[in-house]
Protein backbone atom coordinates (compact mmCIF):
# COMPACT_ATOMS: atom_id res chain seq x y z
CA UNK A 1 0.00 0.00 0.00
CA UNK A 2 3.29 2.26 0.45
CA UNK A 3 4.22 2.49 -3.12
CA UNK A 4 0.78 3.04 -4.50
CA UNK A 5 0.98 6.10 -3.15
CA UNK A 6 3.85 7.83 -4.73
CA UNK A 7 3.51 6.01 -7.67
CA UNK A 8 -0.45 7.37 -7.92
CA UNK A 9 1.07 11.17 -7.41
CA UNK A 10 3.95 9.84 -10.21
CA UNK A 11 1.14 9.28 -12.81
CA UNK A 12 -1.03 12.65 -11.71
CA UNK A 13 2.06 14.48 -12.19
CA UNK A 14 2.83 13.36 -16.00
CA UNK A 15 -0.86 13.14 -16.87
CA UNK A 16 -0.87 16.84 -15.54
CA UNK A 17 2.61 17.70 -17.14
CA UNK A 18 1.36 16.19 -20.58
CA UNK A 19 -2.04 18.53 -20.36
CA UNK A 20 -0.28 21.87 -19.65
CA UNK A 21 2.24 21.34 -22.20
CA UNK A 22 -0.35 20.30 -24.66
CA UNK A 23 -2.04 23.76 -23.79
CA UNK A 24 0.94 25.75 -24.44
CA UNK A 25 1.69 24.11 -27.53
CA UNK A 26 -1.29 26.03 -28.15
CA UNK A 27 -0.18 29.10 -26.88
CA UNK A 28 -2.57 29.06 -24.18
CA UNK A 29 -0.06 30.02 -21.31
CA UNK A 30 2.36 31.96 -23.02
CA UNK A 31 0.95 34.96 -20.57
CA UNK A 32 2.82 32.81 -17.49
CA UNK A 33 6.08 32.46 -19.17
CA UNK A 34 8.72 30.55 -19.52
CA UNK A 35 8.55 29.41 -15.42
CA UNK A 36 5.32 27.00 -15.87
CA UNK A 37 7.33 25.52 -18.91
CA UNK A 38 10.34 24.78 -17.43
CA UNK A 39 9.82 22.41 -14.94
CA UNK A 40 7.07 20.58 -16.90
CA UNK A 41 9.70 19.79 -19.85
CA UNK A 42 11.32 17.06 -17.78
CA UNK A 43 8.38 15.87 -16.94
CA UNK A 44 7.16 15.62 -20.19
CA UNK A 45 10.37 13.92 -21.27
CA UNK A 46 9.84 11.18 -18.71
CA UNK A 47 5.54 10.54 -19.81
CA UNK A 48 7.31 10.28 -23.68
CA UNK A 49 9.78 7.67 -22.15
CA UNK A 50 7.28 5.79 -20.34
CA UNK A 51 4.63 5.91 -23.39
CA UNK A 52 7.68 4.22 -25.47
CA UNK A 53 8.68 1.81 -23.22
CA UNK A 54 4.87 0.61 -22.20
CA UNK A 55 4.74 0.55 -26.20
CA UNK A 56 8.10 -1.53 -26.76
CA UNK A 57 6.83 -3.97 -24.05
CA UNK A 58 3.26 -4.09 -26.00
CA UNK A 59 5.02 -5.17 -28.75
CA UNK A 60 7.42 -7.25 -27.65
CA UNK A 61 4.62 -9.04 -25.91
CA UNK A 62 2.67 -9.69 -29.28
CA UNK A 63 5.85 -10.81 -31.30
CA UNK A 64 6.92 -13.59 -29.04
CA UNK A 65 2.70 -14.58 -28.99
CA UNK A 66 3.49 -15.14 -32.93
CA UNK A 67 6.58 -16.75 -31.83
CA UNK A 68 4.76 -19.37 -29.73
CA UNK A 69 1.96 -19.56 -32.21
CA UNK A 70 4.51 -20.11 -34.76
CA UNK A 71 6.34 -22.63 -32.82
CA UNK A 72 3.28 -24.96 -32.12
CA UNK A 73 2.32 -24.76 -35.70
CA UNK A 74 5.92 -25.74 -37.16
CA UNK A 75 6.19 -28.65 -34.64
CA UNK A 76 2.91 -29.87 -35.84
CA UNK A 77 3.53 -29.43 -39.00
CA UNK A 78 6.83 -31.41 -38.20
CA UNK A 79 5.40 -34.51 -36.76
CA UNK A 80 2.58 -34.33 -39.16
CA UNK A 81 5.56 -35.07 -41.96
CA UNK A 82 6.77 -37.66 -39.88
CA UNK A 83 3.65 -39.67 -39.61
CA UNK A 84 3.90 -39.11 -44.10
CA UNK A 85 7.20 -39.96 -44.36
CA UNK A 86 6.50 -43.22 -41.82
CA UNK A 87 3.35 -44.49 -43.83
CA UNK A 88 5.14 -43.55 -46.95
CA UNK A 89 8.05 -46.28 -46.09
CA UNK A 90 5.38 -48.78 -44.84
CA UNK A 91 3.86 -48.51 -47.87
CA UNK A 92 7.47 -48.76 -49.99
CA UNK A 93 7.89 -51.91 -47.70
CA UNK A 94 4.86 -53.54 -48.41
CA UNK A 95 4.74 -53.10 -52.44
CA UNK A 96 8.60 -54.47 -52.07
CA UNK A 97 6.96 -57.34 -49.79
CA UNK A 98 3.97 -57.32 -52.83
CA UNK A 99 6.37 -58.03 -55.56
CA UNK A 100 8.25 -60.69 -53.40
CA UNK A 101 4.87 -62.54 -53.25
CA UNK A 102 4.09 -62.01 -56.95
CA UNK A 103 8.02 -63.60 -57.91
CA UNK A 104 6.98 -66.43 -55.60
CA UNK A 105 3.49 -67.27 -57.40
CA UNK A 106 5.55 -66.85 -61.09
CA UNK A 107 8.44 -69.14 -59.80
CA UNK A 108 5.39 -71.81 -58.78
CA UNK A 109 2.71 -71.05 -61.16
CA UNK A 110 1.29 -74.63 -60.25
CA UNK A 111 -0.28 -73.84 -57.26
CA UNK A 112 -3.41 -71.34 -56.43
CA UNK A 113 -2.70 -69.27 -53.77
CA UNK A 114 -4.82 -66.63 -51.56
CA UNK A 115 -3.06 -63.59 -50.06
CA UNK A 116 -3.69 -62.86 -46.28
CA UNK A 117 -2.62 -60.51 -43.67
CA UNK A 118 -0.86 -61.69 -40.58
CA UNK A 119 -3.23 -60.09 -37.53
CA UNK A 120 -1.30 -61.65 -34.47
CA UNK A 121 1.69 -63.20 -34.05
CA UNK A 122 1.24 -65.26 -30.61
CA UNK A 123 3.12 -67.82 -27.92
CA UNK A 124 6.73 -67.24 -27.88
CA UNK A 125 10.04 -68.23 -29.09
CA UNK A 126 9.51 -71.22 -28.12
CA UNK A 127 6.08 -71.66 -29.18
CA UNK A 128 5.34 -69.34 -32.07
CA UNK A 129 1.91 -69.16 -33.97
CA UNK A 130 0.69 -66.97 -36.31
CA UNK A 131 -2.95 -65.68 -37.12
CA UNK A 132 -3.98 -64.52 -40.33
CA UNK A 133 -7.29 -62.21 -41.40
CA UNK A 134 -8.79 -64.70 -44.09
CA UNK A 135 -10.58 -68.50 -42.70
CA UNK A 136 -13.25 -70.36 -44.25
CA UNK A 137 -15.13 -67.88 -45.86
CA UNK A 138 -12.40 -67.38 -48.05
CA UNK A 139 -11.59 -71.11 -49.20
CA UNK A 140 -8.84 -71.54 -46.43
CA UNK A 141 -8.98 -75.16 -44.74
CA UNK A 142 -6.39 -77.30 -42.04
CA UNK A 143 -3.54 -78.84 -43.56
CA UNK A 144 -3.04 -75.94 -46.17
CA UNK A 145 0.69 -74.62 -46.77
CA UNK A 146 1.47 -71.31 -46.20
CA UNK A 147 4.19 -69.32 -48.08
CA UNK A 148 5.99 -65.84 -48.10
CA UNK A 149 8.13 -64.46 -50.77
CA UNK A 150 11.00 -66.68 -50.19
CA UNK A 151 9.75 -70.15 -48.94
CA UNK A 152 7.57 -72.26 -46.93
CA UNK A 153 6.17 -70.65 -43.10
CA UNK A 154 3.81 -73.45 -42.26
CA UNK A 155 0.81 -74.99 -42.60
CA UNK A 156 -2.71 -74.27 -41.19
CA UNK A 157 -3.81 -75.96 -38.30
CA UNK A 158 -7.11 -74.06 -37.13
CA UNK A 159 -9.75 -72.28 -39.11
CA UNK A 160 -13.14 -70.14 -38.33
CA UNK A 161 -15.21 -68.23 -40.72
CA UNK A 162 -12.75 -65.06 -41.00
CA UNK A 163 -9.19 -66.31 -39.56
CA UNK A 164 -6.85 -69.00 -39.48
CA UNK A 165 -4.08 -70.62 -37.75
CA UNK A 166 -0.42 -71.29 -38.73
CA UNK A 167 1.80 -73.22 -37.14
CA UNK A 168 5.08 -72.42 -38.30
CA UNK A 169 8.39 -74.57 -39.02
CA UNK A 170 9.88 -73.12 -36.33
CA UNK A 171 7.55 -74.44 -34.07
CA UNK A 172 9.49 -77.79 -32.16
CA UNK A 173 5.67 -79.32 -33.07
CA UNK A 174 6.14 -78.76 -36.75
CA UNK A 175 7.40 -81.88 -38.99
CA UNK A 176 8.12 -81.20 -42.56
CA UNK A 177 9.29 -84.61 -45.10
CA UNK A 178 12.50 -82.67 -46.61
CA UNK A 179 15.15 -83.45 -49.45
CA UNK A 180 18.47 -82.26 -50.15
CA UNK A 181 18.37 -80.42 -53.55
CA UNK A 182 21.21 -80.78 -56.19
CA UNK A 183 22.66 -84.04 -55.44
CA UNK A 184 22.93 -86.97 -57.79
CA UNK A 185 21.04 -89.41 -55.00
CA UNK A 186 17.99 -88.17 -53.41
CA UNK A 187 18.85 -87.49 -49.48
CA UNK A 188 15.59 -87.11 -47.09
CA UNK A 189 15.21 -86.29 -44.05
CA UNK A 190 12.58 -84.59 -41.88
CA UNK A 191 12.97 -80.71 -40.71
CA UNK A 192 12.14 -79.55 -36.93
CA UNK A 193 12.98 -77.14 -34.80
CA UNK A 194 15.30 -77.94 -31.73
CA UNK A 195 15.16 -75.43 -28.86
CA UNK A 196 18.88 -73.57 -28.51
CA UNK A 197 20.01 -75.42 -32.01
CA UNK A 198 17.58 -74.00 -34.35
CA UNK A 199 16.25 -75.03 -37.38
CA UNK A 200 17.39 -78.80 -37.97
CA UNK A 201 17.39 -81.66 -41.11
CA UNK A 202 17.46 -85.00 -39.26
CA UNK A 203 17.75 -88.54 -40.01
CA UNK A 204 19.68 -87.64 -43.21
CA UNK A 205 21.58 -90.91 -44.66
CA UNK A 206 25.20 -91.24 -42.61
CA UNK A 207 26.91 -91.52 -45.90
CA UNK A 208 24.89 -88.70 -48.09
CA UNK A 209 27.54 -86.11 -49.22
CA UNK A 210 25.94 -82.89 -47.48
CA UNK A 211 27.36 -79.67 -48.15
CA UNK A 212 27.21 -76.29 -46.66
CA UNK A 213 25.09 -74.23 -48.63
CA UNK A 214 22.75 -76.65 -49.88
CA UNK A 215 19.29 -75.99 -50.70
CA UNK A 216 16.80 -78.47 -48.39
CA UNK A 217 12.97 -77.73 -49.44
CA UNK A 218 9.76 -79.79 -49.66
CA UNK A 219 10.00 -83.36 -50.37
CA UNK A 220 6.00 -84.31 -51.01
CA UNK A 221 6.32 -86.96 -49.08
CA UNK A 222 3.75 -88.43 -46.49
CA UNK A 223 1.54 -85.85 -48.55
CA UNK A 224 1.77 -83.03 -45.82
CA UNK A 225 3.00 -80.70 -47.89
CA UNK A 226 3.36 -80.34 -51.20
CA UNK A 227 6.67 -80.85 -52.96
CA UNK A 228 9.59 -78.66 -53.66
CA UNK A 229 9.20 -75.65 -51.64
CA UNK A 230 11.80 -73.89 -50.20
CA UNK A 231 12.46 -74.29 -46.82
CA UNK A 232 16.20 -73.51 -46.54
CA UNK A 233 19.78 -73.47 -46.69
CA UNK A 234 22.64 -75.39 -44.81
CA UNK A 235 25.09 -73.86 -42.49
CA UNK A 236 26.72 -76.51 -41.05
CA UNK A 237 26.59 -80.70 -40.17
CA UNK A 238 26.65 -82.80 -37.45
CA UNK A 239 28.18 -86.36 -37.58
CA UNK A 240 29.36 -88.79 -35.08
CA UNK A 241 32.01 -91.40 -36.26
CA UNK A 242 29.13 -94.47 -35.31
CA UNK A 243 26.45 -92.46 -36.12
CA UNK A 244 23.86 -94.13 -38.57
CA UNK A 245 22.01 -90.53 -39.58
CA UNK A 246 23.53 -86.93 -39.51
CA UNK A 247 21.86 -84.04 -39.35
CA UNK A 248 22.95 -80.02 -40.72
CA UNK A 249 21.56 -77.14 -39.03
CA UNK A 250 19.78 -75.02 -41.42
CA UNK A 251 18.95 -70.84 -41.99
CA UNK A 252 15.31 -70.45 -42.95
CA UNK A 253 14.42 -68.44 -46.30
CA UNK A 254 11.86 -67.22 -45.31
CA UNK A 255 11.46 -63.73 -43.53
CA UNK A 256 8.20 -64.46 -40.99
CA UNK A 257 8.92 -62.13 -38.53
CA UNK A 258 9.58 -59.14 -41.13
CA UNK A 259 6.21 -60.65 -42.85
CA UNK A 260 2.98 -59.00 -43.45
CA UNK A 261 1.46 -60.75 -45.96
CA UNK A 262 1.62 -64.22 -46.93
CA UNK A 263 0.29 -66.49 -49.55
CA UNK A 264 -2.19 -69.58 -48.65
CA UNK A 265 -1.89 -72.14 -50.97
CA UNK A 266 -5.34 -73.72 -51.58
CA UNK A 267 -5.17 -75.86 -54.43
CA UNK A 268 -2.70 -78.47 -51.90
CA UNK A 269 -5.17 -80.22 -48.51
CA UNK A 270 -3.62 -83.17 -47.22
CA UNK A 271 -5.46 -86.11 -46.77
CA UNK A 272 -4.86 -86.78 -43.07
CA UNK A 273 -2.93 -84.31 -40.79
CA UNK A 274 -0.67 -85.47 -38.66
CA UNK A 275 -0.93 -86.29 -35.31
CA UNK A 276 0.68 -83.47 -33.14
CA UNK A 277 2.44 -84.43 -29.87
CA UNK A 278 0.82 -83.59 -26.77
Amino acid sequence: MRFQRPLRWVVILLIAAVGILALDSRGTLDQFGAWVRAPLVPLAWGASVLTDQIESGAANLAAISNLITENRKLRAENARLQAENLRLQALGSENAHLRQLLGFKQLYPKHTYYPARIITRSGNNIDPMITLDAGSTAGIKPGMAVVDGDALIGRVTQVSRDAAVVLPITNPSSAVAAKVVGQSAITTGIVQEEEGEGLLLRFAQATAPLRIGDWVVTSGMGGTFPPDLPIGRITAIQQGQVDVFQQAMLRPASSLEADTIVLVITDFVPLQLPAQPQ
